[in-house]
């Protein structure tokens, strides 16, 4: 998918402020020098795709591409599937690489019509991912942006890993977020890390006081403790409480998965 620069202004992201500076690092690491990498954890509900769509936001309007994908629990079990999606607005750029990373990356995504049955050259395929981005780059500095990364297929994790340790001297960047407990091999030590932990108390406040239903007295409480700090579960129990204001059923609410 690919992110145009026209983007409505992003709402306020609360208390995330050190997270939102690293990603605005990272997001002018082109510029400034530094890591080409980072990996974003968090348990589910943390506001990770929040702080992605929040660096896409930024690297567009920098005059950045944006190349982002998304890994899908019903795709994982496809071969290069998340890389298809990341390359779909480039994919045209497959016809101009060299002859054996062309063949290997019509053979992986199965529009090569020559010969269907023969197992591309798993090199080649990521010399060839890496060739079309590093082309991409040098029309327009580029963010890859990577979301629910616990759910891609193992080629594309490959593939993602394989082009993240080749971006020093690109102009190019990679954020990957990915669930803290389930954080791809590939990615778990070999790059840095940011977590998007629970929020402080405060912060925590303000964004039931953002919400259109502000809970208070009691049932405030009762969210804020059983929320733990987590953006999502904030949201939604507030929300329960505005369809039963006595409180009986943000106890049965659950907390995200």
């Amino acid at each position: 998918m690919d992110v145009g620069a026209g983007q409505a202004h992003a709402p306020e992201i609360l208390g995330r402020e050190r997270e939102l500076a690293r990603i605005a690092q990272l997001v002018h690491a082109e510029d400034a020098g530094g890591p080409k990498v980072l990996v974003l954890v968090g348990e589910p509900g943390a506001g990770k795709s929040t702080l992605v769509d929040r660096a896409a936001s930024q690297a567009a309007a920098r005059g950045r591409r944006v190349l982002r994908v998304r890994g899908s629990e019903g795709e994982e079990d496809l071969p290069f599937a998340g890389v298809h999606q990341l390359l779909r607005p480039v994919i045209a750029g497959v016809e101009r690489l060299p002859p054996r990373q062309h063949d290997a990356l019509r053979c992986a995504f199965g529009t090569n019509e020559i010969d269907t049955s023969r197992t591309p050259d798993q090199l080649l395929i990521r010399l060839g991912v890496l060739t079309l981005l590093s082309d991409a780059a040098s029309e327009r500095p580029l963010l890859i942006a990577v979301d629910d990364a616990q759910w891609l297929d193992v080629g594309s994790l490959d593939v993602l890993a394989f082009v993240a340790r080749r971006l020093e001297g690109e102009p190019a960047v990679m954020l990957l977020a990915a669930r803290d407990e389930a954080v791809p091999g590939r990615f778990d030590h070999d790059f840095p890390h940011l977590t998007a932990g629970p929020l402080e108390r405060a912060a925590a406040g303000l964004l039931l006081d953002a919400q259109p239903h502000r809970p208070k007295g009691r049932v405030r409480s009762q969210i804020l403790r059983q929320a733990a700090g987590n953006p999502l579960a904030l949201i939604e129990l507030t929300r329960a409480f505005a369809r039963d204001p006595a409180g009986r059923d943000i106890g049965s609410v659950d907390t995200p998965p």
